[in-house]
């Protein structure tokens, strides 16, 4: 049985040993867990150490945004993420389930003191038990809901294996699974900086493959692969169209309340949006930039994993 991967997003103050603490609790939490897991006929076992660990400040919306969504880009494997909250009922409460399910991943929400007291004059069958529980029926909505066709026709999807082979698929939940753990057990596009590559969402969830080649015209795609209910990677023939994707489509609007939101998926891209926004600047542009560096385009830099 593979073991889960699982990340830790963190909303609780700074102290210099936050990160040790946390560690010491998910190495306490996490075998009682998959323990648990058994009493309802699964078997959830999981990475020793986290993929990742992201902290920002409590109370901040802005910056918990840019936690999932750099977790969504960086680890699209991953989609346990434990949060660690304040206080009891904290914003981020709500802000986290939102994030999560626009990403595709599922959050499992933790106390910070629980951290430290480790669920104290509870009953940790019965935590346990819930845990597994939620984990169990998110897996099968994942599976089942937001990876399933909307509509009761075939559907087009990209075979991550074969290069530009597309592959027609039913709507049985069977064939949706199979295309699903294509999808997340892909790693050429998670892994690798594959060149000329940008990351698409915002799009309607009913877009098929072909809907979203659509959105960028006559620009020539070599690949578009899906990596979330909500965002694909696309590749194109080179650099510059890659350039021109972002550059031209970024915010597009698909109608219906959804624009569409580009983002380089390469440090070379990067570094030519750069360029691109001093060309512009020098040619007095620059309030037209469709890229504010600042925010769209900031990715938060991951920090050390715990130990």
């Amino acid at each position: 049985m593979a073991e889960h991967k699982w990340g830790v997003i963190c909303s609780a103050p700074y102290t210099s040993s936050l990160q040790d603490d946390i560690y010491d609790f998910f190495h306490w939490l996490l075998p009682q867990l998959t323990d648990a897991s058994e009493d309802i006929n699964e078997f959830y076992k999981f990475n020793e150490r986290e993929s990742f660990y992201f902290r920002c400040d409590p109370a901040n919306y802005k910056q918990l945004e840019k936690c999932y969504d750099h977790a969504a880009l960086e680890y699209p494997e991953v989609v346990i993420v434990f949060q660690i909250l304040p206080y009891r009922n904290s914003k981020e409460v709500g802000w986290c389930k939102e994030l999560s399910e626009i990403n595709g991943q599922f959050v499992q929400c933790v106390l910070h003191e629980n951290i430290y007291s480790k669920f104290a004059n509870v009953p940790m069958n019965a935590v346990c038990r819930k845990m597994v529980t939620y984990i169990q029926r998110r897996f099968e909505e994942l599976h089942n809901t937001e990876y399933g066709p909307k509509i009761d026709v075939p559907r087009l999807v990209v075979n991550p294996f074969e290069k530009d082979k597309p592959t027609e698929t039913g709507t049985g939940n069977e064939e949706i699974k199979d295309v699903v753990r294509l999808v997340l057990h892909n790693y050429r596009f998670t892994e690798e900086e594959v060149a000329s590559t940008i990351v698409a969402s915002g799009y309607p969830p009913c877009y098929t493959t072909e809907n979203i080649a659509s959105i960028f015209g006559l620009l020539n795609i070599q690949t578009i692969q899906p990596y979330r209910p909500s965002a694909v990677f696309v590749q194109f023939l080179n650099d510059d169209q890659a350039i021109q994707a972002l550059l031209n489509l970024h915010r597009k609007d698909l109608g219906s309340g959804y624009y569409l939101d580009l983002k380089p998926r390469t440090k070379a891209l990067g570094k030519k949006l750069k360029e691109a926004r001093e060309l512009w600047e020098m040619l007095g542009l620059n309030s037209k930039f469709p890229f504010r560096f600042g925010e769209e385009t900031t990715i938060p830099v991951a920090r050390p994993g715990l130990r």
